[in-house]
């Protein structure tokens, strides 16, 4: 069995998209759930959130900024 050694986001980050998902979506920051992260390109995530059904994508750099917030 192969293990996954991509990069993940920092739970911090993953809690700053859910809680941004949160405030631009509606709703509270517990029901924006980060599903997949991903580290980009010059030291950015990209992680995947799912609130009620529907899911999300959100850029974020290492200081916490959330860059773009998306509905996929």
């Amino acid at each position: 069995m192969t293990r996954n050694t991509m990069q993940t986001a920092p739970a911090d980050l993953q809690l700053a998209c859910s809680s941004a998902a949160a405030t631009k979506f509606g709703g509270d920051h517990a029901s924006a759930l980060p599903v997949s992260s991903a580290a980009v390109d010059g030291g950015k995530y990209q992680i995947i959130l799912e609130a009620k059904g529907q899911r999300s994508t959100c850029l974020i750099d290492q200081a916490g900024t959330v860059l773009s917030l998306e509905k996929v």
